[in-house]
């Protein structure tokens, strides 16, 4: 059972780490928007922030 939640809580860690950093990438890139009208930085933010989720997921995995 053990066991069980172990692998509960890297899922749901690995959820909510996606998560943050897509929504900081987002948030960030909404803030460089309305600063500089460009959506290009609102697009490269969202982007930067999926690259940054699964490079910490992937970082996360590899310790395992």
């Amino acid at each position: 059972m053990s066991k069980v939640f172990k692998y509960f809580s890297l899922v749901t860690y690995i959820g909510i780490l996606m998560t943050a950093c897509i929504m900081i990438g987002f948030y960030l890139g909404s803030y460089l928007e309305k600063l500089t009208g460009s959506f290009f930085l609102f697009i490269v933010g969202i982007f930067l922030g999926i690259g940054a989720g699964f490079w910490s997921v992937y970082k996360l995995i590899a310790k395992l």
